[in-house]
């Protein structure tokens, strides 16, 4: 339970490690806050990790044969970031808000996964600076399509940095953190380059349906344009994407534009990326193409077919 509000913590993580620490079992919680299990009977010690709180210290408990051991917990709040951010003309601009931390300096240069997360019992992993003279670590990172973040996040000393790519300048504010409370920040970001006739793109990117991405459309939509990118590529592995139906949905018409593109992938003559490309909706992979054993020309051939505008020239 959340011990200022007496609500049920759902989806809370309960690792339980026997005498010796070796980890016997792991339990979510449900709806209800609640979860059960049944253990050889014996004593253990238990953790709850969440995403949004302090993991709690290890409490004992014993497990008699032919009886049920209850656990009742509660847990700190969390507090709450509310940020909004806002372009030089006041409108809410698509950006990215970077939560950093810092360590102790004491811990400088030694391998994070001792002292500042623990992945043995599901704690995610942080992000340290490359420079071992830099004592921070990232605790979360979001990408927001409206300017508008509210979020809840483990209480703590945080610098709250708003970016948007390489044209705009970086707003940097330190920010406490109070368990059950809420901060709120309003950021007004300035552009720091100044790029008429100029467009930011990038020409080769994966998202959900490339094998080796686990990104949702949404997700890589909402990255593409907090990174203040004008034109970008879809580009997956074998499957033709097209991302402007998610720029839609994301209200981010106005900000960004897309071409659907390929990597038109193979075991043996490499990949190759092609676009502007025509998307075929009644088909799984949104087009026909054949790459398993194929040389160079029928491949070219094939990506040069697929085109938007007809069959390009050589």
């Amino acid at each position: 339970l959340d011990e200022t509000t007496g609500q049920p913590i759902a989806g809370a993580s309960v690792v339980v490690q026997d005498g010796a620490g070796l980890f016997v079992s792991q339990y979510d919680t449900e709806e209800d806050g609640a979860f059960r299990g049944t253990l050889v009977p014996g004593h253990y010690s238990y953790r709850i990790v969440t995403e949004v709180r302090k993991t709690s210290d290890p409490e004992d408990f014993s497990i008699d044969a032919g009886k049920t051991t209850s656990i009742r917990r509660e847990l700190a709040a969390p507090g709450t970031l509310s940020v909004q951010v806002r372009d030089e003309m006041g409108r809410r601009v698509p950006s990215k808000i970077t939560l950093v931390g810092e360590f102790p300096t004491a811990n400088q240069g030694q391998d994070p996964r001792t002292f500042l997360y623990d992945l043995a019992v599901g704690e995610a992993q942080r992000a340290t600076a490359f420079d071992s003279n830099r004592a921070e670590f990232i605790e979360k990172t979001w990408y927001l399509p409206d300017g508008s973040l509210r979020v809840e996040v483990r209480p703590g000393d945080y610098f709250v940095v708003a970016s948007r790519g390489l044209e705009y300048d970086v707003h940097i504010a330190p920010t406490r953190v109070e368990s059950g409370s809420t901060v709120e920040r309003l950021v007004a970001l300035k552009r720091g380059v100044a790029t008429n006739g100029w467009i930011g793109a990038d020409l080769h990117l994966h998202a959900q349906p490339s094998l080796d991405s686990e990104m949702s459309l949404e997700d890589r939509v909402a990255s593409l344009a907090g990174e203040g990118l004008d034109y970008v590529v879809s580009t997956d592995h074998n499957f033709i994407t097209d991302y402007l139906p998610t720029i839609g949905k994301l209200g981010l018409q106005d900000w960004i534009t897309s071409s659907v593109g390929l990597e038109l992938t193979t075991f043996e003559m490499g990949h190759f990326n092609g676009y502007p490309l025509k998307l075929d909706p009644g088909n799984v992979r949104g087009g026909d193409f054949v790459w398993a054993g194929e040389p160079p020309d029928s491949l070219f051939a094939q990506l040069r077919g697929l085109g938007k505008h007809g069959a390009a020239g050589t």
